[in-house]
């Protein structure tokens, strides 16, 4: 048996493109982009330069980026995420009792998730990032 699919289209539904923005600064090729590291502007001819990592759930420099260039890609969040290699504190409580402890993020960490990071006694663990404090 074969079926007819039909897309019937109102209005303006097409799928909006994606965001244009300029480099604040230059970014190196692999480096992990942030929503600081760019700024939104409207842009004639944009050069994809960022994309969404799935292997790190992160947006990434694909290639080296020179400052104020004009790039599109991947959406980023205001949210700030924690890279890999940045030194943070882990903040626990229990009850009035609150104890902070000085670790390294060992993948990218973004609110919801969990992430392991090393402690200064070398041992990793995983944590959550609602725990870690900047």
């Amino acid at each position: 048996m074969i079926q007819s699919v039909f897309l019937i289209m109102v209005g303006n539904s097409l799928p909006a493109s994606p965001p244009t923005m300029r480099a604040r600064h230059a970014i190196e090729a692999g480096a992990f982009v942030q929503a600081t590291d760019v700024e939104a502007i409207a842009c004639a001819k944009p050069l994809s330069g960022i994309r969404f990592d799935r292997s790190t759930r992160a947006v990434r420099a694909v290639r080296p980026i020179a400052q104020g260039e004009c790039l599109t890609g991947a959406r980023l969040s205001g949210v700030e995420t924690v890279q890999p290699g940045r030194k943070i504190k882990l903040v626990s409580a229990i009850g009035a009792v609150k104890v902070e402890r000085s670790v390294e993020a060992l993948q990218v960490g973004a609110p919801g998730n969990n992430l392991f990071v090393r402690g200064e006694d070398g041992v990793p663990f995983a944590v959550s990032y609602e725990d870690l404090r900047p």
